[in-house]
């Protein structure tokens, strides 16, 4: 036993009767203290039915005496198996265990994130019950509501500030609102689009006060970090796979400030009805619009999005669509571009103007002429940060293909698993190779492989065949060929020349 406590072995074997202490309450000790632990019983046939007791102990063998070597190593043998099978699903529980507790904010925020955006199926509703439990959320109901904080003014105020310094007030405003949250309900909140938080509650009973519990946080927002914000509420819904309405209603609620001000709290149902008709018919209207401006950015379509806004407001002016609602239309499409750019992992928040704030910049411009105008100018730098982003992108890409190239040049190589490599389909990887070197994959390499032979046609030891095979080449023919393009002489000649 003192030597158990020590080691904490993997595997025992005891005989069953023993002085001072007996087989069963050493395995009674030990299975305690290691769990883990395997234990084999030797007993002899008048004590098999007393050893049969052993069970609870998780005894894992009964060797019958008298024990021969070969069946006592067989049975070794087979626990240590059984020991390295258990010890690397403990370690590859214990790595998934380390891997969600250090994300374990990002995996929830990115499954709030798909339920209020509303990505997820009915279909996945199993799947998606049961993630949300290994997450530990409680999203249990019965009713669930979506409320949005804007900071108003952002770029003017907050934007302005230092990374630290914005940083420091974002994760204030996430701890305010999660102590407020917590005294009412259960619910998540996180950072979602430029200067904005959502948040997801359990609506639980009727005595839930979701107004009162948003002016608190106004209210000590307000005091400790002297910032105005703004807040849309949607409507409660009964199925946490239909939460995205009441997402959508407490965004189109928040856009309000437009024309109600700011340091409101904005209910759905507060909209003035002729607003939100409105509203939901321009909204309807340039559905098409949304989806198009998205894939010119991701395309960087320039001509393509021009296009699209000027057949958009042509449209609105024809349906003599409110001022409201245009300014409200166009306010949608640029967070609708700034989400959709965040989905692409395209940070933009330190790369616009740091005195950009849409909400404020609309108001300059007073004819439909001129907000078509500005739209265009925003979204233009929008493609721009993407176009960079895509650069880099493709930079790392090449680089890496061309490091794994220069390391394995002399091996059998194709697009294929080069691009296997950097984790790209091969068409893919052609296409950015092209785009980034100015040459295909093919003749990148055999310059490279025929610039390597080179070095090697110095040694007057080694044959011109044996240099094709060490760079590369297994056909001799196609090397001569492919030395002499690039070159100007056979291989030979060169050799010769170098002597």
């Amino acid at each position: 036993m003192k030597l158990a406590k020590e080691l904490k072995p993997d595997i025992v074997i005891t005989d069953i009767r023993m002085p001072v202490m007996d087989g069963l309450e050493l395995a009674k000790c030990i299975s305690s203290l290691t769990p883990a632990v395997k234990l084999i019983i030797l007993t002899g046939y008048g004590e098999f039915e007393y050893a049969q007791k052993a069970i609870e102990y998780k005894v894992s063998e009964f060797i019958l005496k008298p024990v021969g070597a070969e069946e006592l190593v067989r049975v070794v043998l087979k626990l240590k198996e059984e020991v390295i099978t258990e010890s690397k699903k403990a370690e590859a529980r214990k790595s998934y265990e380390i891997f969600l507790n250090e994300n374990f904010s990002v995996l929830q925020e990115k499954l709030i994130n798909k339920l209020i955006n509303g990505l997820y199926s009915v279909k996945e509703k199993d799947k998606i019950l049961k993630r949300i439990r290994t997450l530990n959320m409680d999203l249990s109901g019965p009713y669930y509501q979506v409320f949005i904080i804007a900071i108003d003014g952002y770029f003017h105020g907050v934007g302005n500030q230092p990374p630290e310094r914005r940083e420091m007030i974002f994760e204030s405003i996430l701890t305010i609102a999660r102590e407020a949250i917590l005294k009412c309900t259960n619910g998540f909140i996180y950072r979602n689009e430029i200067g904005m938080f959502v948040s997801l509650v359990n609506v639980e009973n009727s005595s839930y006060d979701i107004i009162s519990m948003c002016k608190q946080i106004q209210h000590r927002i307000s005091n400790n970090l002297n910032l105005s914000i703004s807040f849309g509420v949607g409507n409660t819904s009964a199925d946490i796979f239909n939460i995205f309405k009441s997402y959508n209603e407490a965004f189109n609620a928040v856009r309000n400030r437009i024309y109600m001000g700011k340091n409101v709290v904005i209910h759905i149902n507060d909209v003035a009805e002729e607003n939100s008709f409105a509203g939901i018919m321009g909204l309807k209207s340039c559905s098409e619009e949304e989806k198009k401006l998205l894939a010119c950015l991701k395309l960087i379509d320039f001509e393509k999005m021009n296009d699209i806004l000027d057949q958009l407001f042509e449209r609105l002016i024809f349906m003599k669509a409110d001022y409201n609602v245009i300014k409200n239309i166009s306010l949608f499409l640029l967070f609708t571009a700034f989400k959709g750019l965040k989905e692409m992992g395209v940070s933009i928040e330190d790369r616009l103007e740091v005195q950009f704030d849409p909400f404020l910049e609309i108001e300059n411009y007073e004819t439909v002429q001129d907000i078509k105008k500005w739209m265009k100018s925003v979204l233009e730098k929008l493609m721009c940060i993407v176009e960079s982003e895509k650069n880099k992108k493709y930079k790392l890409i090449v680089k890496n293909g061309i490091k794994y190239m220069m390391r394995y040049y002399n091996q059998p190589l194709s697009l294929t698993i080069v691009a296997k490599e950097v984790y790209v389909t091969p068409n893919y990887f052609s296409r950015v190779f092209r785009e980034e070197t100015g040459e295909n994959f093919i003749e990148w390499l055999n310059k490279y492989r025929v610039e390597k032979a080179k070095e090697f046609l110095t040694d007057i030891s080694m044959k011109t065949y044996e240099v094709a095979e060490k760079v590369g080449f297994n056909d001799y023919k196609h090397f001569s060929y492919n030395f002499k393009k690039y070159v100007g002489y056979s291989p030979t000649e060169y050799k010769d020349q170098s002597i």
